[in-house]
């Protein structure tokens, strides 16, 4: 039973990279850099829950950040059953509430369950597969700090900082951090390419501008 997910996953993961990367016409810049600032972004909103504590179970984000696929692949899942269940405390509260503003409360909660719908889908379909590839990379450092065998501290401001003990506390955030500065980074830097090349690239065959013959005079 826990082969059909992980397999699933990949299936999905391969349709990602098909839709986004191979079926697409279009230059590879154009195609990258759409993709990386939305696992940017991604990991910058995770980055703040795990600092926020908004959601009280760390193991959560923990999985949602972990490189172990099939704590990743049931962390998300939890995370989407938590969202709803936010949004079904939402509505059996509206439910039970009454007053002037009862149909616009009732309409606003069923816009947000609309919404997060919307979001469940496109987390499971795109967002998560594309950022387990992200925090999969990022897994490498921060774990091979956090699991050393010996500590080695640094000192900033005046105090003294163990990396492996900070690591250890705030694995989420230094993960999060690393995957939303990287593709931030590398979506900026494929922006600029492309502005670059496009600035220099000479004439095309596709550029159909009319030439003029020059002026005849006659005498």
């Amino acid at each position: 039973m826990e082969l059909a997910p992980k397999i699933l996953f990949f299936a999905v993961l391969l349709l990602d990279l098909w839709l986004f990367f191979i079926r697409p016409r279009k230059p590879w810049t154009e195609r990258l850099s759409p993709v990386l600032l939305l696992v940017a972004i991604y990991a910058f909103a995770l980055g703040v829950l795990a600092q926020t504590k908004i959601i009280p179970d760390a193991q959560v984000l923990e999985g949602m950040t972990s490189a172990e696929l099939s704590s990743f692949l049931r962390s998300n899942v939890l995370f989407l059953v938590d969202l709803f269940s936010a949004w079904a405390a939402m509505l059996e509260a509206v439910r039970a509430a009454s007053g002037t503003f009862y149909s616009l409360q009732a309409a606003v909660v069923l816009l947000f369950g609309l919404l997060a719908g919307v979001c469940a889908l496109l987390h499971l379909l795109v967002i998560m597969p594309l950022a387990y590839i992200a925090y999969l990379a990022a897994s490498v450092p921060v774990d091979a700090v956090g699991g050393a065998s010996t500590d080695v501290t640094i000192r900033i401001g005046g105090q003294s900082v163990a990396l492996k003990a900070t690591f250890a506390a705030h694995a989420v955030a230094i993960k999060s951090f690393l995957v939303a500065v990287s593709a931030a980074s590398l979506a900026a830097a494929i922006k600029l390419l492309a502005l670059c090349k496009r600035g220099t690239r000479g004439p095309t065959s596709g550029d159909k501008t009319i030439q003029k013959p020059p002026a005849e005079f006659e005498f």
